[in-house]
């Protein structure tokens, strides 16, 4: 991880800010859904930052957006995780979904982990 894990939390950051966050899934459902505009979760926001799919799941670990997901993952205090299932559920469905959770909560979170993770390698 390093510099490039900081940049995308921070990328992954700003498309939440520009195109709104999502908690239930990984962005709405619906025939009108333009998945290249629409409101995302935290995971496919990291996924839309390194110029993937929103859809994209965290099948290939040691990826940017795996790297990503278990830097913030780390930050928010989570024992280190093996694979992408755990990213998914601890990350995606049980943090990102929790019903208190904010917005700002999310942006703030990526924006920490991506200072956290500069500290780390300078």
């Amino acid at each position: 991880m390093g510099d490039r894990t900081a940049d995308l939390l921070d990328k992954a950051a700003d498309v939440l800010t520009e195109r709104g966050w999502h908690r239930g899934g990984w962005l709405p459902l619906g025939r009108d859904v333009d998945v290249n505009t629409c409101n995302v979760c935290v995971l496919a926001a990291i996924n839309v930052a390194a110029g993937a799919s929103p859809w994209r799941d965290f099948e290939e670990e040691n990826t940017d957006t795996f790297d990503a997901a278990i830097a913030l993952a780390e930050h928010l205090g989570h024992e280190p995780m093996e694979d992408h299932e755990d990213i998914a559920e601890v990350i995606g469905n049980q943090w990102n979904d929790d019903q208190t959770r904010t917005a700002e909560d999310v942006i703030t979170a990526l924006r920490e982990a991506a200072a956290a993770e500069r500290g780390r390698t300078s």
